[in-house]
C-alpha cells in the first residue's frame, strides 16, 4: 500500500526503467488517501492494486477514451542549471491555458 498522507507527489507509480522508450505502470501498488473540503470527503481508495501497463498510448497524438491530445503545448518545462529540462511541482504550480495552448507557471508549489 502506498499512502500519501502529507500531500505532494506519489513515488513508485511507474517502473524505474522505460520499456520501448515509454514508462510502464508498476504492478501491485495499492493507493489510498482522503482529502476533506468543507462537508465533502474525497477518497482515492479504489480497493484494487495496479496492473503492469505500458503508458505508450499517452504519447501519441490520438484522442480517445479518458485521453485528450494537445499538440505543441509549451511553457511547462524549465531549463535547469545542468542543462536539463524539468518541471518541479514543489517550486511551481502549473495551469493549462487552452487559448494559448501553453502552461502558465506560478511561483508557488502545487
Amino acid at each position: 500500500m502506498v499512502a500519501n498522507v502529507n500531500g505532494g507527489a506519489f513515488t513508485g507509480i511507474v517502473e524505474n526503467t522505460l520499456e520501448n522508450g515509454y514508462p510502464v505502470v508498476a504492478s501491485g501498488n495499492y493507493y489510498t488517501g482522503t482529502a476533506s473540503t468543507g462537508d465533502n470527503t474525497l477518497s482515492t481508495d479504489t480497493s484494487e492494486t495496479t496492473n503492469r501497463q505500458s503508458l505508450d498510448y499517452l504519447f501519441n497524438a490520438d484522442s480517445g477514451a479518458y485521453k485528450e491530445s494537445h499538440l505543441n503545448v509549451g511553457g511547462l518545462f524549465q531549463l535547469n542549471d545542468n542543462g536539463y529540462y524539468e518541471y518541479d511541482s514543489q517550486k511551481n504550480f502549473a495551469s493549462y491555458d487552452e487559448n494559448s495552448n501553453s502552461f502558465v507557471l506560478y511561483n508557488a508549489s502545487a
